[in-house]
């Protein structure tokens, strides 16, 4: 087996069902979304769960940690999106459904480096309890709950239904 890990867009489902790729392993919540909007999506893809992990917020260590809802919305965050027309970040699903908006300073399709760019910057961000805490080894950052509540990170794989025998996905 050989693995090849491209960045994921708003065409990774349909790059699916081409064969183009394999695999996607997706936070459910955009997997979802993307499912409701598509019959031929719901029709042609299949998931499974991964895994469940909770969020925490990071900080740079020498910075102040958002003491309250006010506070973490009105500080720069470093938030996850897809891409520009396709935010997936679940704390402004939150702010919005309060009518409030948080100040987006940086944003990245990618989780992982989401520890860097708050490492070097006043910028705060949520990130999965395992990034946190593999990148607080080797970076100065502080982690606490979330001043938000956020559901749980849910991961799923997702594969095209015609692929559902192929050993290699198996």
């Amino acid at each position: 087996v050989t693995v090849q890990m491209v960045t994921a867009s708003g065409r990774s489902a349909e790059r699916l069902l081409a064969e183009e790729i394999d695999l996607i392993l997706s936070p459910v919540q955009i997997v979802q979304s993307l499912m409701q909007n598509s019959q031929r999506l719901r029709a042609g893809l299949m998931t499974d769960d991964l895994l469940v992990e909770p969020f925490v917020c990071i900080a740079r260590s020498s910075g102040t940690d958002p003491a309250g809802l006010t506070d973490y919305a009105h500080r720069p965050h470093a938030a996850f999106a897809l891409e520009v027309d396709f935010t997936a970040s679940l704390e402004q699903a939150f702010l919005d459904a309060r009518g409030e908006a948080q100040f987006n300073r940086i944003m990245t399709s990618n989780f992982t480096i989401l520890p860097l760019i708050v490492a070097d910057s006043d910028c705060i961000a949520l990130v999965p309890r395992s990034v946190a805490h593999l990148a607080a080894r080797s970076l100065p950052l502080s982690i606490s709950a979330p001043p938000v509540p956020v559901p749980d990170l849910e991961m799923v794989m997702v594969w095209g239904r015609r692929r559902a025998a192929d050993p290699a996905l198996d």
